[in-house]
């Protein structure tokens, strides 16, 4: 496995382990919502370094040093994606991966990437937040797919 995606495939991995550790907990179901919470936190995180990761490998590959410190710059201030925000970041590199993106994004995985930046800022303010599970698992399953895709169509190792 290639640096980008053994790096992806950890992250992966730390979400992974998290829901694993709240399955068992349906019974408990304050602790099981403060986990749930937790995985949202965790999940907004994910998206945020793997969408800097991929336009870091990609510009790594394709620019001049300069370039690549300039995009690291860029990408380090990124935060909170929601479809559109990563839409135009993607736009700003390649038109067609806007285009491509789009088409990809149908509305369980749009709503999954709007869902967790809304549900991600809520949590970190303090607000109640009504988030089940089940609904967290589907959220992280459809950004899964997102981030493979970002990263495909970036032709990240």
């Amino acid at each position: 496995m290639r640096r980008a995606r053994l790096e992806l495939h950890r992250r992966r991995l730390r979400l992974e382990s998290v829901f694993n550790a709240a399955e068992p907990l349906s019974s408990i179901a304050e602790t099981k919502s403060l986990l749930t919470r937790y995985l949202c936190v965790l999940l907004s995180g994910f998206i945020e370094r793997s969408v800097k990761d991929a336009i870091n490998n990609y510009a790594t590959r394709k620019s001049s040093p300069e370039f690549v410190r300039f995009v690291d710059k860029r990408t380090r201030r990124s935060v909170n994606y929601g479809a559109e925000r990563l839409i135009a970041l993607l736009s700003d590199f390649d038109e067609t991966w806007e285009n491509d993106l789009r088409t990809f994004l149908d509305v369980r995985r749009e709503e999954a990437l709007n869902s967790v930046k809304s549900l991600r800022n809520r949590i970190a303010h303090g607000d109640d937040v009504s988030l089940g599970y089940a609904q967290m698992r589907d959220y992280t399953n459809a950004v899964y797919e997102v981030i493979d895709h970002v990263y495909d169509l970036l032709g990240c190792d």
